[in-house]
């Protein structure tokens, strides 16, 4: 500025030596000089803002002229800070800037500064307006933030605290009305809250109507028979209320009735039955022996009763007659009823007569000190099971004119040689070979043959029934022929010994568990040229690999990765498999079968897939060491008993798409809490769905 200043004085001065040169040289060129001017100069000083001049005036005339000085201009200062209004936590503050001249003092510039509002400094936050949750209502709190500057509320969040839920007495009984003959009795369970004493449960027993019990039956309005037929009235009344409870009209033939005189018929010889059993009459006026009754005999005669032949022994007749040993059927008997002679423990042998047709099934079942059975050649039918788990059984003996049945070498199979039906299980031989020629093994055929180590199947086989093999627990290995199409149900049941089957080309139908409960199987192989099975790494697989069957329960490995591609893990897939602790299941998988991991009970950890949608009835029943899983949001469906017995499991997220889930599907998850995304309980759940009362938090969101 200072510069500026002496380059305009310096200018100022030459302008006026020109000017005044200027004027020496008019009184020259003017002929006539009136004035000689004489000039005096007078200054004006510019200002920081103003111009100022040099004044030159004659002193003999009038006659001036002037020279302008630029104004100096203003001489910046210090700048200074004025009207500073502070910065609140959420109002702006200001201040202005301002330069004064140090010359004049005139302000040069003001500038207004904006100082951006602090915001608030967060205190920990405090709850207010706290709500204790009782059993059934929830309780809440206001979490509180304040500025520790200004006091002012920041933030504020109702945080809910979920009912504690009733605390379950022991059931009382309420309302107790005893049941009679025929009326059905009743009384209330009642479960109160030991908290607050409201009622948490009532469910309404009924106690079934004891019936009558009814007496011996008795006699009335005898008509003795002679040449025309005789009737009598069999009557039963209950022997608690006198009751009539049934009322039979008995007709009695005119003709072949037996004349029995001490216990023998005079006529044929028959004899009469171990008193003490029971019958009914069928319709043809013989008898049917019912129950064993107040026979305490253990050598049973069944023969002629009330003068009339015996043809049928009815079902469950002798079942669980433990301490009978021995039993002598009559010729004329034709039928021999379902379970008749179930777990007659003690009887060792028993001949069939000729003339019966049908054996029931479960006829024979666990007749355990049965070594030996005859069959006549009028028998027809045979039931299942009818002369299993006879575990003393050498013998089956078919007579030689049956057409419907024969004996090979103690075993019992169908007259063409075609069904293997009974395998003698009391023999103590440790391999048994197939006859060939025989195509069908029937249902339970070798059931309970725990002797047998090895089983060889002949080439013409083409099915293998249901429990076929089941509990042959000394198998430890088989193969299964090339031309074998189907094998049943649980054919190969609690086989505990088998290591390894083979599966030929020519299968296309393996039943429900098949390989079921088979602890140290380690390799399941089937043949390359097989259109509906495959092998990998010795599990079991559809053709196509979208299907897990079976994994060999036996093998070591602590964890499993399903293979990419499979979208089904089927029905008992994994069940029992107790090495498995981690199991893998890839994206893709949409459905686990019924029991497919149930009774896995080392496995800690399962990974279930987004596109998972079903999972089955006790899929996951009783892993027991299962910490934690996660449920996809895609599933729909959670079959009954899915988790039950997960007594390791504290907490499961049920998503908001799920609409079905079956009852008793948490059962006996002691530690678990339930977090249901949904607000309240879908018509598509079972009503016994939370079975075992786990805590649930409804509409929970995952905060």
């Amino acid at each position: 500025m200072k510069k500026l200043l002496v380059l305009s004085l310096a200018f100022v001065l030459i302008i006026s030596a020109l000017l005044l040169v200027g004027c020496n040289k008019e009184p020259e060129k003017e002929p006539v000089v009136e004035c000689t001017h004489s000039y005096e100069k007078t200054v004006t000083p510019p200002t920081c803002t103003e111009a100022g001049e040099e004044k030159f005036s004659c002193t003999k005339c009038d006659h001036f002229y002037t020279i302008k000085i630029d104004a100096l201009g203003h001489t910046n200062g210090t700048p200074v800070e004025e009207n500073r209004t502070e910065a609140t936590c959420t109002v702006d503050g200001k201040c202005d800037t301002v330069v004064y001249c140090t010359v004049c003092e005139a302000e040069v510039s003001r500038m207004t500064a904006t100082i951006s509002a602090k915001g608030h400094t967060r205190a920990e936050a405090v709850i207010q307006n706290y709500e204790k949750p009782d059993c059934v209502n929830d309780g809440h709190y206001d979490s509180v933030v304040f500025c520790t500057v200004c006091n002012e509320e920041i933030f504020r969040e109702v945080k809910i605290i979920p009912a504690i839920g009733h605390t379950r007495s022991k059931a009382v009984e309420e309302n107790r009305q005893e049941p009679t003959c025929t009326i059905d009795g009743k009384y209330d369970r009642v479960i109160y809250c030991t908290v607050c004493d409201a009622e948490v449960s009532r469910d309404t027993t009924i106690l079934t109507a004891l019936g009558h019990t009814g007496g011996t039956p008795v006699k009335e309005n005898r008509v003795d028979p002679c040449v025309v037929e005789g009737k009598y009235d069999s009557v039963v009344y209950c022997t608690v209320c006198d009751a009539e409870v049934s009322r039979k009209i008995v007709t009695v033939a005119a003709t072949g009735v037996h004349n029995v005189q001490n216990g023998v018929c005079t006529i044929c010889g028959g004899k009469e039955s171990t008193p003490g059993l029971k019958y009914s009459q069928n319709d043809n006026g013989t008898y049917t022996v019912t129950h064993i009754g107040d026979c305490t005999e253990t050598d049973i005669v069944i023969g002629i009763y009330n003068n009339r032949d015996v043809t049928v022994i009815g079902g469950n007749a002798f079942h669980y007659c433990t301490s009978l040993t021995s039993i002598e059927l009559p010729d004329s008997l034709t039928t021999i009823g379902d379970s008749a002679f179930y777990n007659c423990t003690s009887l060792t042998s028993i001949v069939i007569p000729e003339g019966v047709t049908a054996i029931g099934k479960h006829a024979f079942l666990s007749c355990t000190s049965l070594t030996s059975i005859e069959l006549p050649d009028s028998l027809t039918t045979i039931g299942n099971d009818a002369i299993s788990d006879c575990t003393s059984l050498t013998s089956i003996t078919v007579a030689e004119g049956n057409e419907n049945f024969k004996s090979i070498d103690g075993n019992l199979y169908s007259k063409d040689g075609k069904t293997f039906i009974q395998y003698a299980r009391g023999k103590a031989d440790t391999t048994f070979t197939v006859p060939e020629g025989v195509t069908t093994i029937g249902d339970e055929a070798f059931s309970g043959c725990s002797s047998l180590t090895s089983i060889e199947l002949p080439d013409s086989l083409t099915t293998i029934g249901s429990y076929a093999f089941n509990w042959c627990t000394s198998l430890t290995s088989i193969v299964i022929p090339e031309g074998v199409t189907t094998i049943g149900d649980c054919a190969f049941y609690k086989c505990t010994s088998l290591t390894s089957i083979e599966l030929p080309d020519s299968l296309t139908t393996i039943g429900e568990r098949a390989f079921y409960s088979c602890p140290l199987l380690t390799s399941i192989i089937v043949a390359e040229g097989n259109e509906n099975f495959k092998s990998i790494d010795g599990n079991l697989y559809s053709k196509d690999g979208k299907t897990l069957i079976q994994y060999a329960r036996g093998k070591a490995d602590t964890a499993f990765t399903v293979p990419e591609g499979v979208t089904t893990i089927g029905d008992y897939a994994f069940y029992s498999c107790p090495s498995l602790t981690s199991i893998v299941i890839p994206e893709g998988v949409t459905t686990i079968g019924d029991e497919a991991f149930s009774w896995c009970y080392s496995l800690t950890s399962i990974e279930l897939p987004d596109s998972l949608t079903t999972i089955g009835d006790n899929a996951f029943y009783y892993c027991d060491s299962l910490t934690s899983i996660v449920i996809p949001e895609g599933v729909t469906t959670i079959g009954g008993g899915a988790f039950s017995n997960c007594r390791s499991l504290t907490s499961i997220v049920i998503p908001e798409g799920v609409t079905t889930i079956g009852g008793s599907a948490f059962s006996s998850c002691k530690s678990l809490n339930i977090y249901c995304e949904v607000s309240e309980k879908p018509s598509g759940w079972s009503d016994y769905w939370n079975r075992s009362d786990c805590p649930v938090v409804w509409g929970y969101t995952g905060e």
